[in-house]
């Protein structure tokens, strides 16, 4: 486990034995991730941050079901797809979706390795993302934007990892073909 993921996991682990600024600490690290990842999902800001806010509490108050059997970036992003699983159902997937303008605001800083932003037409690929389903997104922001692996998004979709690469497959060709070749970096 990277030197990272240690350091979350023990910051779960303090949260688990009641300390509020280990849990402080995550929320700020997390909070701003899960509200992209909830947004991305539901295309409702207003629904987002609920979501994000309602993985927070589960976190505070199941932090010492984590076993460390995955990361802890898996089980918290595990925790935030189940409730927005939940708030799709509870909204009977009526969702208000945002325009590439919103989107932007909220996806301009992501957290991992491959970030998005390197495509040179951000309001082309903002329009590309929204075309696809919600399940596509989901697959691209956890691998772009999050840098999972795809054994990791497939643990936390609870999905096999045959069907996260299909989905993925999917979505860079759809997204190849509504997007100018030659996307340039920052």
């Amino acid at each position: 486990m990277d030197t990272g993921q240690a350091e979350v996991e023990n910051l779960i682990k303090a949260t688990a034995l009641g300390d509020e600024r280990a849990f402080s600490q995550l929320y700020r690290t997390y909070y701003p991730r899960l509200l992209r990842y909830a947004l991305v999902r539901l295309n409702d800001r207003d629904a987002a941050h609920s979501v994000a806010q309602q993985v927070l509490v589960a976190i505070w108050q199941g932090a010492d079901s984590f076993d460390g059997r995955s990361r802890p970036d898996s089980w918290i992003f595990g925790i935030a797809h189940h409730k927005t699983v939940d708030e799709q159902r509870r909204r009977d997937y009526q969702s208000v979706p945002v325009g590439p303008e919103q989107m932007s605001e909220n996806l301009s800083a992501p957290s991992g390795g491959r970030p998005l932003r390197q495509v040179e037409h951000r309001d082309q690929l903002l329009r590309a993302l929204q075309q696809l389903s919600p399940h596509h997104r989901e697959v691209v922001f956890l691998a772009f934007y999050e840098d999972l692996p795809y054994q990791e998004i497939s643990e936390i979709l609870d999905i096999p990892t045959g069907t996260v690469k299909s989905r993925m497959h999917y979505a860079m060709n759809h997204l190849r073909r509504l997007l100018p070749r030659g996307g340039g970096g920052d």
